[in-house]
C-alpha cells in the first residue's frame, strides 16, 4: 500500500514538515524563543501511527497518547527528558526534533 509505506518513510516524513513550515532542529537541547520545539516517532512495520512530543522547558518533554491525558512520562513511567532515549511503546522509530513557529497558522 502506497500511503503505508510513505508514513513510515522518514524522508517523506521530513519532506511533510519542512513543506508546513516546520524547520529541523538537531538537539533535543534546542531552545525557542519565538516557537515549540517538538519530536517525531512512528509505528515501524505498517500502519498510520506516529507520535509527537512536545518539549516544555529545559528538560521536560510532554506527549498525549491516544485520548489520554497529557503527561510527561514515557511508557517505563519515566520522565522524558529527551524523546530519542524514551521507552516510547510501539513507537519505535525516532524521527527528529523540530521548530515550529506560531506565524504559520495565520
Amino acid at each position: 500500500d502506497t500511503q503505508v509505506k510513505k508514513v513510515n518513510d522518514e524522508t517523506y516524513i521530513r519532506d511533510v514538515l519542512k513543506s508546513n513550515y516546520v524547520r529541523e532542529v538537531k538537539s533535543p537541547s534546542y531552545i525557542s524563543y519565538s516557537g515549540w520545539v517538538i519530536a517525531l516517532a512512528y509505528q515501524s512495520g505498517g500502519g498510520y501511527d506516529y507520535h509527537f512530543y512536545k518539549k516544555q522547558n529545559s528538560t521536560i518533554w510532554t506527549h498525549k497518547p491516544g485520548t489520554g491525558d497529557i503527561m510527561q512520562w514515557d511508557f517505563s513511567h519515566s520522565t522524558i527528558t529527551d524523546p530519542a532515549n524514551c521507552n516510547r511503546g510501539k513507537y519505535d522509530t525516532f524521527v527528529g526534533y523540530y521548530e515550529i513557529m506560531p506565524n504559520i497558522f495565520q
